[in-house]
């Protein structure tokens, strides 16, 4: 079955769900013209839903490794939910990077909330810098 790219936006993270077969050819090609004219738009946090793929070859691997790599160049990134095993030869799946693989959904779209903005303190130390300002203030 020929590839067919559906997308959908959510919470600023555009969500494309392939149907079909990501393999070498024309199917590459579709997802090379979708994911470019994204980043043309300047969009570079893509989720890949995948539950709906049916079949993914080592070019298509090779070609969602490009798109990662790509979106990271760009300050986004790439989440993939839904990719069944036994899709994978063992020998392609072990090309794909395992952190950015994700079971649902929910998951992968919880991988873009910056985690590098929130700042963690150790009360203990926080208590004696408090304790030192009060016997010595900077005047």
């Amino acid at each position: 079955m020929p590839l067919e790219i559906k997308r959908k936006e959510n919470r600023g993270i555009d969500v494309l769900t392939l149907v079909g077969s990501l393999t070498f050819g024309h199917d590459v090609l579709v997802f090379r013209m979708v994911f470019d004219g994204l980043l043309d738009e300047g969009r570079v946090r893509v989720a890949l839903n995948l539950t709906r793929l049916s079949e993914i070859d080592t070019t298509g691997v090779n070609t969602l490794l490009y798109a990662s790599r790509e979106l990271q160049k760009a300050g986004g990134g790439l989440a993939i939910f839904g990719l069944r095993a036994s899709l994978l030869e063992p020998r392609v799946g072990a090309k794909l990077n395992a952190p950015e693989i994700f079971a649902a959904e929910q998951e992968a779209m919880a991988s873009f909330v910056p985690r590098e903005g929130v700042r963690h303190f150790d009360v203990l130390e926080l208590v004696r810098a408090m304790k030192r300002e009060r016997e010595h203030p900077r005047v």
